[in-house]
Formats: structure tokens, C-alpha cells, sequence
């Protein structure tokens, strides 16, 4: 559906000139609300940064081990 502009030009996207955003009523929780879905959006931030870095100690393990078993300083014993 073809959208009228403050310059009557018709666009044919939802995009949005600069002076939409001045008159959009964008409903907001109330405070306490907004406080508490910040406190758990940071607790996320800060699981996804630990895990980011476990999963770093663990390459740096694992490229440790694969250059040590490469370059011949530790054997593999197999089973028979």
C-alpha cells in the first residue's frame, strides 16, 4: 500500500523519513519493569562473555595439545 509523505511523494517501503520519528508513540513499561529486563539483558551479557571466555581457554588447551602431539613431545600410548 502506497504511503503518502509529509512532501506527498509516495513510497512503496516501509522506511521512514526523519519526521516519523518525531510523532511515533512508542508505549514504554514503567520503570521498575525497564529496570528489571536491563538487570537480566546484563545478566546475559555477562553468561555469553564467560562462556566466550571458556571457550577461548579451551582452543588455546587444545592447540597447546595439538602441537605437543604434532611436534612428537607427547606420545599416544594405544591399547591392544
Amino acid at each position: 500500500m502506497p504511503k503518502y509523505t509529509r512532501k506527498n511523494r509516495v513510497e512503496k517501503s516501509l522506511s521512514f523519513i526523519p519526521f516519523d520519528w518525531y510523532v511515533l508513540n512508542i508505549p514504554l513499561p514503567p520503570l521498575p519493569e525497564q529496570r528489571r529486563i536491563a538487570e537480566i539483558l546484563s545478566a546475559v551479557d555477562r553468561k555469553l562473555a564467560l562462556s566466550r571466555r571458556r571457550i577461548e581457554k579451551l582452543e588455546r588447551m587444545k592447540k597447546g595439545m595439538m602441537n605437543e602431539l604434532l611436534t612428537g613431545r607427547k606420545r599416544v600410548k594405544l591399547a591392544e
